[in-house]
C-alpha cells in the first residue's frame, strides 16, 4: 500500500475529484484547501513528489489522476484486507 489508512480517511472527501479525473478525463477543482491537503497526503507517502502549482489546471488534473489512482488501489486492497478479517462478536452475559 502507498496510503495510509488514515491517509485514506483523510482522501475520502476528494473521492468524487478522484473519479471524475479518472472516468470522465476533466479535473472538478476540491478547491485550495483540498488541493494543499491531497498534495500534502500525496507527497508524504510518495517520495520525489514535485511542488504543486495550484494555478495550473493540468497540473491539478494530474494530481487528481495520480492520487486517484493510488487511492483506489489502495482502498480496494484495505477493504479486501477488512473482509479476510473474522468479525468480532460479542458474547452475551
Amino acid at each position: 500500500m502507498t496510503f495510509t489508512t488514515d491517509q485514506i480517511k483523510a482522501l475520502e472527501p476528494y473521492e468524487k475529484y478522484f473519479e471524475t479525473a479518472l472516468r470522465s478525463r476533466y479535473a472538478r477543482y476540491p478547491g485550495v484547501n483540498g488541493v494543499h491537503i491531497i498534495h500534502g497526503i500525496y507527497a508524504a507517502a510518495v517520495k520525489g513528489v514535485t511542488r504543486l502549482n495550484s494555478s495550473c489546471s493540468s497540473c491539478i488534473f494530474r494530481l487528481l489522476t495520480d492520487v486517484g489512482t493510488l487511492y483506489f488501489k489502495d482502498k480496494e486492497e484495505l477493504d479486501k484486507q477488512n473482509e479476510a478479517k473474522p468479525k468480532k462478536t460479542r458474547k452475551k452475559s
